[in-house]
């Protein structure tokens, strides 16, 4: 099923689960003249996207660590600039017109559909080529495509904890399950190291007015308690870690950690929240420019 909100005549957000949430990228790629994809893990959706390069006639450059493709349409590039904060679960599909800034594993895929020029030029400029440590673009559309990456990540461990910690009744109203909760270690882990690259990323920022304006809008206590959630060693740790077969430890800990979880999932949809708030307006202010 896939979900599409429309924030401008030049972005969507887009949400699936079980389906691709960026067929309109694909359907443009027969006819683009130049090709950017990252993604990496040797997916099922990761591989066939890379089978589908071989028929494609335009210029291709690849980030990937996955060796299905070959040939010299093929370009390679190993090193990623750190500055777009991206990690395996991040997933760009590019032609010259239009990209897809995302996150997926497993069912579940998040991400920004647009056709905004400075975007697109941003991101090969400073990502897919060569010298993409050297930056030549604009801040502001910078930190747009940073918080874009955030937001998707965030969205997709948020519906990761909806759908291993909560479940539904037969009116559809969600509650903790007690009985059978799961969360993921690595989730948790990539939580924290996104509030640390975040508290990074606004300490950085040059231009006074944009620096101000996104530290006016984001809650610095739920940031900080969001944070604590992820670096205690408590009950929500301990069952992230537990094993599967550990039917009784896993009822109990599910019991003991429901505080932490859903504290967890509250301020993560909090924290969403303002990046999706923050990336419109930054789409509504270039809109109007």
């Amino acid at each position: 099923m896939i979900f599409e909100t429309n924030i401008s005549d030049y972005y969507k957000v887009v949400q699936s689960s079980d389906e691709c949430c960026y067929k309109y990228i694909l359907g443009k790629l027969q006819e683009a003249k130049e090709i950017y994809i990252m993604a990496f893990g040797k997916s099922q959706r990761n591989i066939q996207l890379m089978d589908s390069l071989k028929s494609l006639k335009g210029k291709i450059t690849v980030i990937s660590d996955i060796d299905t493709i070959k040939g010299e349409n093929i370009k390679r590039i190993n090193k990623i600039d750190s500055s777009f904060n991206l990690d395996k679960n991040s997933k760009i599909i590019m032609t010259e017109k239009a990209a897809f800034i995302g996150a997926e594993e497993g069912s579940f895929s998040t991400g920004f559909l647009t056709i905004d020029s400075d975007v697109v030029d941003e991101l090969r400029d400073n990502l897919f080529t060569e010298k993409g440590d050297v930056y030549k673009g604009y801040e502001f559309t910078k930190i747009e495509i940073i918080f874009m990456n955030y937001y998707s990540k965030i969205n997709r461990i948020i519906e990761d904890i909806i759908s291993g910690a909560f479940k539904e009744d037969e009116k559809g109203n969600g509650f903790y399950n007690s009985n059978d909760a799961h969360i993921k270690s690595d989730d948790i882990k990539w939580v924290h190291k996104t509030i640390d690259e975040f508290n990074i990323t606004l300490a950085n920022i040059k231009e006074v007015e944009l620096k101000k304006a996104l530290e006016d809008t984001f809650d610095k206590e739920n940031i900080s308690a969001l944070k604590q959630i992820c670096i205690s060693d408590g009950n929500m740790m301990k069952l992230a870690n537990l094993s599967l077969d550990d039917v009784e430890k896993r009822k109990e800990l599910s019991v003991k950690a429901e505080k932490e979880i859903t504290e967890l999932y509250d301020k993560l949809s909090i924290f969403n929240e303002e990046l999706y708030g923050v990336v419109e307006q930054m789409i509504d202010i270039k809109t109007r420019q």
